[in-house]
Order: C-alpha cells, then structure tokens, then sequence
C-alpha cells in the first residue's frame, strides 16, 4: 500500500471516532437553547435512565417579556425604556418681590393692584379762536369768571395778576360795551362764592349774580383784599355757576348766551377720579350744557391754566374740558401775556385750531 493512500485511511477513521463520541441530542439543545426568561419549556426524559433526553419546544413569541430591561446591542432597541421623572405638583413662577417702583395715587384699588386713578397723560396745549369774538358781538351776552383761591395760588399767581389786573385791563377797553354785563367769583376750600351785586359782597345764596362793568369793578376789589387758602372745589364751583345761569334764565331775562372763563392752577379736590378724572370732568361740563339749553339758554365754558409748566396733565384737564364745552384754553407758561378777550368765547360759535 502506498504511503499516501495509508496517510488518508488513518486520517478518515480518526474523524469517524470523534464523530460518535459527539451527542447529538446535546447539539440540538445548546443550538436551540432558549433565552432566559422566555416562554418555552424543556422536558427531560429520564425513563431510560441514561442521559436525559431533552426536547425543546420552540418560543411562539419572539418578543421580549415585559420585565426584560436589557439592552439587545445586535438590535439597538431599549425594551421598557426607564420613566421620566415629572414634577407631581409644579410649582408657577411667581415675581414675589415688591414694586418699589410704582407709587400709588390716591385712587389706587389695593385690593385688585390695578391703578385706578394713573397720573394725567401730558397734553400739548392748543390754543382756539372763536368767532364772533367778544370784541364784535353785538347781541346781549353774560360773562361769568370763576377763578381757583386755594392755598395754592400764593406760588402760582401772588400777586393776581392772571385772576384779577388782567381782566382789570379787559374792563378799561371794553367796559363801554352795554350788552355785555358780568359776574365774578371764586372757589376755594370746599366752597364756591359769587360777587352778589345788591348785598355788594361773595355769597354762595345769591340774590343778583350779575351787573355793569363797575359792579364787576367793585367785585375785584372785594376779592383782591381776600386770602387764598384750602382746597380745590371744582364740583361746587360749576354747581354754583348752572343754578346762578339757570335762575337767571327763568327770571325772564332778556339774555340767553352765558361764556364761562374758569381759572384754576391744578386739578381738583371734591371730584371722584373714577373711572378718570378727566370723564368726570367732561361729564359735569356737559351735564350744565345740557341744563341751560333745557332752560333756553346757551353756555360756552373757556379755561386758563397758571399752574406749574410741569404739571401738565393738570394742564391737559383744563384743556379737556374747554373742549367740550365749545371754548377757548390758554396755558399761561406758554401765553404769559394772557389776553383775557381772546379766551371770552361767545356761545354756539364754531371754534378753531390756532397755533400758540
């Protein structure tokens, strides 16, 4: 026999020899073993009482368990993936610091936080022409000054010279006028007071609001020996001036038109400020508007502000309020040579825009 074909022999009965010392049954198991945790089962068949045989039952469901947290790296899927922690009871963001910044007005709602009563917006002063002007009217007409004497006015206006030598030169130049006649007073504190021409002295009761160029004479002279103090009474001002228009109207009065010139040097004192004070403002203006036309007649309210240049949403008030009643408005910080017949606005007259 030839060397190589006994090489080959040797080799082949090796191979045969490893072979049936191999298990089969131990082949099929360990290639079929199951995962852990799976759902199938191994019987164990010790009858014959040599080596078990093993029967294995293939899984019928190839997904995971619920309980298997592991990560299978050939697949790259996390099964159960672990919960996001969630805040059970969130809490809001709240800015718990107090405002420093924000000073309450007097009409402020502590309870709610919103401001009720904001300072005045600034508003820049237009001053009005309106036609026929006193210097050419020639039909009858009232004119009625009312002007602030609070505490106030010792800083604004010292000496009167807004409240009382400017509508001294008004008289001297138009003091001839027959059909103009006057009435003069003043408020302050929480009371309004008109020059009563029979008694020759302020009242709040009257009995003859109105006279000549000398009775409104003698009424500066009067108010020019008074000292200023107290508050600011808007309210009682204009409710004195409506019942001394309307008393007049019905006593049968040959004169129907009424220009009001109020003077004040800041807001006042005896009016709520809510919802605004400017609406507050503009409603008593118009209620005393709609009363003299009720009675027949007519009004006409101008206003003049002497108060400080940097008050001026008190400014902006005075100005509202000449709006709505159909008249004149001067700044005295932006008009110092206040002119008194340029501001008398005769009633039911187109008023316009004119540059200060």
């Amino acid at each position: 026999m030839k060397p190589q074909v006994a090489v080959l022999i040797a080799s082949s009965f090796v191979m045969m020899v490893s072979f049936q010392n191999c298990t089969p049954t131990n082949i099929v198991a360990n290639s079929n073993k199951a995962p852990q945790g799976s759902d199938s089962t191994t019987k164990a068949d010790t009858n014959s009482g040599g080596t078990p045989d093993t029967q294995t039952t293939k899984p019928t469901d190839s997904t995971p368990s619920q309980g298997d947290q592991k990560d299978k790296t050939n697949t790259g899927t996390v099964h159960n993936p672990p919960e996001i922690p969630v805040n059970p009871d969130p809490k809001p963001i709240v800015d718990d610091k107090p405002d420093t910044h924000h000073k309450p007005s007097p009409g402020d709602d502590f309870n709610s936080g919103t401001d009720l009563n904001p300072p005045l917006p600034p508003i820049t002063p237009v001053q009005i022409d309106c036609a026929p002007t006193v210097q050419t009217v020639t039909t009858n007409l009232r004119i009625l000054f009312m002007v602030d004497n609070s505490g106030s006015t010792n800083q604004t206006d010292p000496h009167q010279y807004f409240r009382n030598q400017v509508i001294k030169s008004f008289l001297q130049q138009y003091g001839s006028k027959t059909n103009l006649t006057y009435s003069f007073g003043f408020f302050a504190g929480t009371q309004a007071y008109l020059y009563d021409t029979q008694k020759q002295s302020f009242q709040s009761k009257l009995n003859q609001p109105f006279g000549t160029a000398a009775d409104l004479t003698r009424a500066l002279d009067t108010f020019d020996r008074l000292k200023p103090g107290g508050n600011t009474p808007y309210h009682a001002a204009f409710k004195l001036l409506q019942g001394a228009i309307l008393a007049d109207l019905g006593s049968n009065s040959e004169t129907t038109s009424y220009s009001i010139v109020f003077m004040s040097d800041g807001r006042p004192t005896d009016v709520s400020a809510q919802p605004r004070l400017s609406v507050q403002m503009s409603g008593l203006v118009q209620k005393m508007e709609k009363a003299v036309q009720a009675a027949g007649g007519l009004v006409s309210l101008s206003t003049v502000y002497f108060g400080p240049a940097q008050n001026r949403g008190d400014s902006g008030l005075l100005q509202t309020m000449s709006n709505v009643g159909k008249g004149d408005f001067v700044d005295t910080n932006s008009n110092p040579n206040l002119v008194i017949s340029d501001v008398i606005t005769v009633p039911g007259q187109d008023c316009q825009p004119r540059g200060n």
